[in-house]
């Protein structure tokens, strides 16, 4: 069973806040810096890590796409959009989402 902590409001400026979803699990030991979604190859699969968004709508809007912690995605394109697929949708994403989406790749 995965430990998720659904989403955690950290207030910042008074018109900035981040929204973060986190996976127990998601730091890699191996690693200090974390893996985005940008850092796939076309192909690849991992599962996400945690999303981090600085606007609460565009991370809600990606959950109601099927993004969340723990869910496998794969990346299909990455120009010139990233194009991943999450179960049977597939999904184009600019450059700037692709990096607030953290991933554990798969097999490590």
């Amino acid at each position: 069973m995965v430990n998720l902590t659904r989403s955690r409001v950290l207030s910042g400026t008074p018109n900035s806040k981040l929204r973060k979803l986190v996976l127990s699990e998601a730091k890699d030991p191996k690693s200090e810096i974390p893996l985005t979604l940008a850092d796939l190859r076309a192909g690849e699969s991992a599962r996400i890590a945690c999303i981090e968004c600085e606007h609460a709508a565009r991370c809600d809007r990606l959950i109601a796409y099927g993004l969340s912690a723990g869910r496998r995605i794969t990346l299909i394109q990455r120009s010139p959009a990233f194009v991943i697929r999450v179960d049977e949708t597939e999904l184009a994403l600019d450059a700037e989402i692709a990096n607030c989406i953290q991933i554990t790749r798969e097999n490590e």
